[in-house]
């Protein structure tokens, strides 16, 4: 494993930074888009609507691929991963309104009507926001101690410690996952389900991670109990009707791959892999969720023989759409389209009704195991949702750049972007050093942050990145408290080696 790319010159901090170029362009935009809607003319509404996610999107391919190529461990952080949500969700899905066809945008407005007018505002809204970020994460990597952390010197990890962690991960994650997390959401246990043992079971996801590396390292014993594990995990995730959770599975043990190959050709092969399993599956996710919900009132708990029934039923049908709109392939599309939510949200402050979703802010670092009777702060995506369609059944966020400004208004949007862009700097420094050290034992961490890169922004910001963050260092915490207790008995024991035997004679 090399220590750094052989392209990244000399005194450059190997976590990256937000090239200025970005940052110019998404001052460009806000011009532009501040530009246009004072003229109001329809035809420029439409040509802003189109050139400036397209620019956004293209300009966050060009800064991610440049740095992955030159800093391969920036792959492991939430700035890396943040750039794909760019491209994702605020120039892919921007682009449904000029670019798609009338089905498809139909089916993308069936949750709330956006004009080309409301359409301009949320991309005005999405550039201030990533721009906020963007300056906040350059902040925070300003922390000397936190920029020179990452161009420490590699210390090699024995592989039976490798395997140690990959086996830890997998014990402890397994029986979460397949002993509680599982047979909760298939209607065996009713319980409400503490934020920290969902983390917790992912680390079964991160030991198949750690088992990619070690058989990618060349272990050719540990083959088939890796693709044994992996496809049960991969049958698991179709059977939740969850693409995040289907994506996890394929993404992680791929990025495992890479750790110890290197190889950029073949994560952007698994990318393509992963972008085909997205669209591909939409039709199959929502036609299962639509079924339960129709079976049980409730989009996540269904029995397992239910989920396989409806599985099999799919197929038998041949693989019927939920609605006529999916049969174009819109529902992945849409599921990038958070114009809607992000306009209703901005209409809401603008009328008087601003929002109050910061409220748990004090409460969300209290694990609910010191306090059962806390609050379920998913709650605040079933109340959004119900306070947009009208019903309930689902959730929903307006992402934190609406957020802020529901709450807010402008200074808002500004403020919680830099704060996450704060967030994203440090964990992206820790990310780095420890990935290049080998110390799997911190994965975890890594794995929040990069959740929070990818998906972090489109959600509410008390969860997605207060407790988030909160969590990372409590972890972190744990761990390093454990390793220091062992190195502390390892030191003893080696003293009382050394020691030589007592004597009688002074």
């Amino acid at each position: 494993m090399r220590a750094a790319s052989p392209s990244a010159p000399k005194g450059t901090p190997l976590t990256g930074q937000p090239p200025g170029w970005l940052l110019a362009l998404l001052l460009a935009l806000i011009w532009a888009y501040l530009a246009t809607a004072t003229l109001g003319l329809r035809e420029l509404l439409n040509v802003a609507n189109l050139l400036g996610p397209l620019a956004l999107g293209l300009s966050a391919l060009v800064a991610g691929y440049r740095l992955i190529r030159r800093h391969p461990e920036t792959v492991w952080t939430p700035y890396a991963w943040f750039l794909a949500a760019i491209v994702l969700f605020y120039s892919m899905g921007p682009l449904i309104y000029p670019l798609a066809g009338s089905r498809t945008l139909a089916y993308a407005q069936s949750l709330a009507p956006v004009d080309a007018s409301q359409l301009l505002r949320t991309n005005l809204l999405n550039a201030v926001g990533i721009l906020a970020l963007l300056v906040g994460f350059r902040i925070g990597r300003a922390w000397p101690r936190l920029r020179n952390r990452d161009a420490a010197g590699m210390r090699a990890r024995s592989p039976a410690l490798t395997k140690t962690v990959a086996l830890t991960f997998l014990a402890i994650g397994g029986v979460l996952q397949y002993l509680v997390i599982l047979p909760t959401q298939f209607g065996l246990y009713h319980l409400v389900m503490p934020g920290m043992i969902k983390n917790l079971g992912d680390l079964y996801l991160l030991g198949l991670m750690v088992l990619a590396y070690i058989v990618a390292k060349g272990s050719r014993a540990w083959q088939l109990p890796f693709i044994g594990l992996w496809t049960l995990q991969v049958v698991t995730s179709f059977l939740l009707f969850s693409k995040h959770q289907l994506i996890l599975s394929i993404a992680l043990p791929a990025l495992g791959a890479y750790l110890a190959h290197r190889r950029v050709s073949h994560l952007l092969a698994w990318s393509l892999v992963i972008c085909v399993v997205y669209f591909s599956v939409g039709q199959l996710v929502l036609y299962g969720r639509t079924q339960i919900n129709a079976q049980t009132g409730d989009i996540n708990h269904a029995t397992l023989m239910q989920r396989a029934r409806i599985v099999r039923t799919w197929f038998q049908e041949g693989m019927p759409s939920a609605n006529a709109a999916t049969s174009a392939g819109a529902t992945g599309w849409a599921r990038l389209y958070y114009a809607p939510q992000q306009a209703f949200a901005m209409n809401r402050h603008d009328t008087g009704q601003t929002g109050h979703t910061l409220r748990y802010l004090d409460i969300v670092l209290i694990p609910r195991l010191i306090w059962p009777g806390k609050p379920v702060i998913s709650d605040m995506g079933a109340g959004f949702y119900e306070l947009v369609t009208g019903r309930r059944g689902s959730h929903l966020a307006p992402g934190i750049f609406a957020e802020g400004y529901w709450d807010y208004g402008w200074p808002g949007v500004i403020g919680l972007g830099l704060i996450a862009g704060l967030a994203f700097g440090v964990l992206s420094s820790l990310s780095v050093g420890w990935m290049r050290r080998g110390a799997f034992e911190y994965l975890p961490g890594v794995l929040l942050g990069i959740n929070m890169g990818i998906v972090g922004t489109t959600q509410f910001f008390v969860a997605s990145i207060v407790g988030a963050t909160g969590f990372f260092f409590v972890y972190i915490l744990v761990v390093w408290g454990v390793a220091q207790t062992f190195s502390g008995i390892r030191l003893r024991l080696a003293r009382s080696r050394l020691r030589p035997p007592a004597s009688d004679h002074g």
